[in-house]
């Protein structure tokens, strides 16, 4: 089985914390700490938050400041979840499962900022 684990550095871990469980992911606690977090958005797929300096000790190279260069775009895409009528009418996101940890269908973009954006999106991306 292929696991993906995303590293990103946050200058902001508990915004990127509760940007990622807004989208409806989980957080393992096995993996998270004062300087990361391990956000789980499917059961394969893993995304490590991590504050700029601790993300600096991982490479000799700068970590590429958001605001003025783009570094990498990463993209996800998830199945929309079936939906009854009266819950398609729910405020965006929608809360999490203990099916799947990640229950949105969302790009996430801009990897290198200091709090990644989400769209929603009904076609992967």
């Amino acid at each position: 089985m292929t696991k993906v684990f995303v590293n990103l550095p946050t200058s902001d871990l508990d915004r990127a914390k509760a940007f990622y469980t807004a989208l409806g992911c989980e957080i393992s606690p096995q993996f998270t700490d004062e300087n990361a977090a391990c956000i789980v958005w499917s059961e394969d797929i893993y995304f490590m938050v991590l504050k700029r300096e601790f993300f600096a000790t991982f490479t000799d190279k700068p970590i590429a400041d958001p605001n003025e260069v783009a570094q990498v775009s990463v993209a996800f895409s998830r199945t929309p979840v079936k939906r009854s009528t009266r819950s398609s009418r729910r405020a965006w996101p929608p809360a999490a499962s203990s099916r799947s940890p990640c229950r949105t269908t969302a790009s996430c973009t801009r990897a290198t900022s200091t709090t990644p954006t989400a769209t929603p999106s009904a076609s992967s991306t």
